[in-house]
């Protein structure tokens, strides 16, 4: 059997698939020295204004707004961490800070202030930096992200000193991480 005899290798369908996929990734990254450009994908949500309701709970969709806002962070240095999906419920009454909640937010919480607990889930992706990458190809530079899925997410809604609002939730599933997928397209 000689080299003449050897077939090369036919692409498959998920082959096939795949490459679409990428040759679509690269034409719609974004271009420019923005943070989303450096990843590859959209920017981190702004935050905008954080004092509505000036009384009461947030609204669900004001809470899930705020939850977006402790989410998504990126600053080019580190990875950059987005989310869709977003679904939040908000409890029908509210509590004073407990200690835990007093200490994890210390420095910002105000006391006076209840605070809301909500629950919810989302889907969370973690992206890596185009020019952090090892591997210098269309895949790697258009599949540069971990995701995961929380579908059990919770954690509660407060006021700070400044009459801001801040909301986080946790997901509880922590080793259900995703390797190299795009990142999300839009919001």
């Amino acid at each position: 059997m000689g080299l003449a005899d050897v077939r090369a290798r036919a692409a498959t369908a998920e082959d096939k698939r795949l490459e679409a996929e990428t040759a679509a990734a690269l034409a719609r990254q974004p271009r420019g020295d923005s943070v989303g450009a450096k990843y590859g994908t959209r920017e981190p949500r702004a935050c905008g204004d954080r004092t509505a309701p000036a009384h009461g709970a947030p609204s669900a969709e004001q809470a899930k707004h705020y939850v977006i806002c402790e989410l998504e962070q990126g600053d080019g240095q580190r990875p950059l961490l987005l989310v869709t999906n977003v679904r939040v419920q908000v409890a029908p009454v509210s509590h004073p800070p407990n200690e835990l909640i007093k200490e994890i937010t210390a420095a910002r919480i105000d006391p006076r202030e209840p605070v809301w607990d909500i629950r919810g889930s989302f889907t969370s992706y973690k992206c890596d930096a185009l020019s952090s990458l090892t591997a210098q190809n269309d895949f790697a530079h258009t599949h540069n992200c971990w995701v995961s899925e929380q579908p059990n997410a919770t954690g509660y809604c407060y006021k700070d000193t400044f009459g801001d609002w801040h909301c986080g939730m946790l997901g509880g599933a922590a080793n259900n991480w995703r390797t190299n997928v795009l990142p999300p397209e839009g919001y």
